[in-house]
């Protein structure tokens, strides 16, 4: 057993799935990026087993309407394996920030 936790981070998203994925692999920065399925992706920092991989799901696309404005959302999951807290808190940092948008 390696005593890394599993840390899952949710969130709704101002994106498109287009626009998500356009920026995706800048925001998650060193880690590569590789598709598993329509909506699943890879993040790992290496290719040797047991270490740290982030499995990032999409959730359909919706709309935030307000007044006349609509947004486009996507509701974002990732799991996080092998990862310690500081791993974590790191990734998180980066993506969160890379990504933010009109006033967090």
């Amino acid at each position: 057993m390696s005593g890394h936790e599993v840390f899952r981070y949710e969130a709704e998203m101002g994106y498109s799935h287009a626009e998500l994925l356009r920026e995706l692999e800048s925001a998650v920065a060193p880690y590569a990026v590789r598709r598993i399925s329509e909506s699943s992706y890879s993040l790992a920092a290496g290719m040797h087993p047991g270490g740290p991989v982030a499995i990032l799901t999409l959730e359909p696309e919706s709309v935030r309407r307000i007044a006349s404005i609509r947004i486009p959302t996507t509701r974002v999951n990732i799991e996080f394996r092998n990862f310690d807290g500081v791993e974590y808190r790191n990734f998180l940092d980066r993506f969160r920030r890379y990504l933010q948008r009109g006033g967090g």
